[in-house]
């Protein structure tokens, strides 16, 4: 006849020492319930990061994950994400971990950058021909600060820097500065919403054509190629494109 066990605390003990027991013996920590819940850094109030964070979302659960969005000031995401405060960088162009070395890109665009000078005048011809960045030398201009492709472009010129699109148009506006330099579709939802009676408008060639990439912290490397892999499935299926349309519709609708 067995003898039942007046103490089954003592199992449940026992057990739950084996089990610690083993994790350290193996080497592995036991599973968290939000290990598929990731964090990725990106630059609030912009636009071009709105947009891509459809993509990123999407992205993401079809590789079994959750993403949560961190909303900081441009320069200060890539620091956040590059001290792996962030699992990620939400969007930026390639080349940015040469810089920001604990970041590795995802190579898969997810988004086409198209920097561009926005000028304040009524008719074309009013305006200087600007077809590249050598034709900024002798103008007021001023760009968003963070914005590397622009960073780059106007690195051997003397640049006046300010922190959103507002700023940068409200600039142009009073008439301080003869040229503001922005990406197009942030440039667009921007005067749409807060712009719309003046003469501000993209003027001259596109300046920086660039495809964006996603970047993640090296710690979650082993995402990169389930990430590349479902960015090409989005991208030849036509739904990674009508994500940022439809994002970029939202985002002009807005009031």
């Amino acid at each position: 006849m067995k003898t039942k066990n007046k103490n089954p605390s003592l199992k449940v003990t026992f057990l739950t020492w084996a089990t610690l027991t083993s994790t350290l013996w193996f080497g592995h920590a036991p599973a968290h319930a939000n290990d598929h819940k990731l964090r990725i850094c990106a630059a609030e109030n912009h636009v071009f990061h709105q947009i891509a964070s459809q993509a990123i979302q999407e992205a993401y659960k079809r590789i079994g994950y959750s993403v949560e969005f961190t909303w900081l000031p441009t320069r200060r995401s890539l620091i956040t994400a590059n001290a792996g405060e962030c699992d990620g960088e939400m969007m930026r162009i390639s080349g940015v971990n040469r810089t920001f070395s604990d970041l590795i890109q995802v190579k898969v665009p997810i988004n086409q950058l198209q920097g561009v000078a926005f000028m304040k005048h009524a008719q074309e011809q009013d305006t200087p021909t600007i077809t590249s960045w050598k034709d900024l030398h002798s103008l007021g201009t001023y760009t968003i600060l963070g914005e590397l492709y622009a960073e780059r472009g106007t690195r051997d010129m003397v640049v006046g820097q300010v922190r959103t699109y507002k700023q940068l148009f409200t600039m142009l506006e009073k008439g301080h500065i003869d040229v503001g330099i922005g990406i197009r579709e942030v440039g667009i939802v921007e005067l749409s919403k807060n712009f719309a009676d003046t003469n501000i408008h993209p003027h001259g060639e596109v300046l920086a054509n660039s495809p964006m990439y996603h970047y993640v912290h090296k710690s979650r490397r082993h995402l990169i190629e389930q990430l590349e892999t479902a960015l090409n499935e989005m991208t030849s299926s036509g739904v990674l494109q009508s994500l940022n349309a439809a994002a970029l519709r939202r985002l002009i609708r807005q009031p």
